[in-house]
């Protein structure tokens, strides 16, 4: 049985395009959370790129796993959202989506188990046990 294999593009693609969708003004935030930090931030990157290249401001920043909530929201988030305008920040790190996880507008989690227990607090699931071909999991139970 073939298994899908959409192209590293493709997949940066769609996810800019949700964004997009559900969040098209103000600022907004947008983590990426993983366990490998290299694979975790070159992916924020490459989806600001792709935000950009749809013809969106983008900022990046990179939290450091265990980083405290008030601590991001004042060095991070708060700077952020009062420049104004429309634009987008790109966060990534490891463990954004648990205490941290009421931050972001939109969060994505990469994963390469079945099961994550931060996958409830993700907004999309993006597999990468092939880094060149990352495919959107939906974890739900139907």
């Amino acid at each position: 049985m073939a298994r899908w294999a959409p192209q590293r593009t493709d997949t940066l693609h769609a996810l800019a395009e949700e964004v997009l969708q559900n969040y098209g003004h103000g600022r907004v935030v947008v983590a990426i959370d993983g366990q490998d930090a290299a694979m975790t931030a070159s992916f924020a990157d490459d989806l600001a790129v792709e935000l950009r290249r749809l013809g969106n401001e983008v900022e990046r920043a990179s939290v450091a796993a265990g980083a405290q909530l008030d601590a991001v929201r004042a060095t991070v988030v708060a700077p952020f959202r009062a420049a104004g305008g429309d634009g987008y920040l790109l966060v990534d790190g490891n463990g954004l989506l648990g205490e941290l996880a009421g931050l972001w507008n939109f969060s994505a989690r990469l994963d390469s188990r079945v099961v994550s227990s931060d996958r409830a607090e993700a907004s999309a699931i993006v597999n990468i046990d092939d880094p060149e071909h990352p495919r959107r999991v939906f974890a739900d139970s139907c």
